[in-house]
C-alpha cells in the first residue's frame, strides 16, 4: 500500500479534519524523513516563522507536514510521491509556488 492510497483509505473512513489531525503531524515526520535520509543535501530544520520544522537542502525548504494536511483535506492533486521525488532532486516542478 502506498501513502497515497493510506490516505485515500483513512479519509474514506474518517472526516479529513479527523484524519488531518489525527496523522498529519506524524505523516509529514515520515514523509520528511524519506527526504532527509534519500536527499544528497537535506537536513532538518526549524522554521521559527512558522513554527513547524523543515526539510532545508541546498536550494529549497520543503514543509513535510504542510504537505501532507494539503493532501489529506483538499486531494491527490496533492501528490506525496511528486513532492518526495521533487524534494530529494532539490528541483522545483514547474506549476510550484515559492513561499517567502
Amino acid at each position: 500500500m502506498t501513502l497515497e492510497v493510506l490516505v485515500d483509505e483513512m479519509v474514506d473512513a474518517a472526516s479529513a479534519a479527523a484524519v488531518d489531525e489525527r496523522f498529519g503531524l506524524s505523516m509529514g515526520a515520515y514523509v520528511g524523513e524519506v527526504i532527509v535520509r534519500h536527499g544528497r543535501t537535506a537536513f532538518w530544520a526549524y522554521d521559527r516563522e512558522r513554527r513547524t520544522a523543515v526539510v532545508q537542502s541546498a536550494e529549497l525548504g520543503a514543509f513535510p507536514a504542510y504537505k501532507v494536511s494539503k493532501r489529506i483535506t483538499i486531494g491527490p492533486e496533492h501528490s506525496l510521491v511528486q513532492f518526495v521525488r521533487t524534494s530529494i532532486e532539490d528541483a522545483l516542478p514547474p506549476e510550484a509556488r515559492v513561499m517567502s
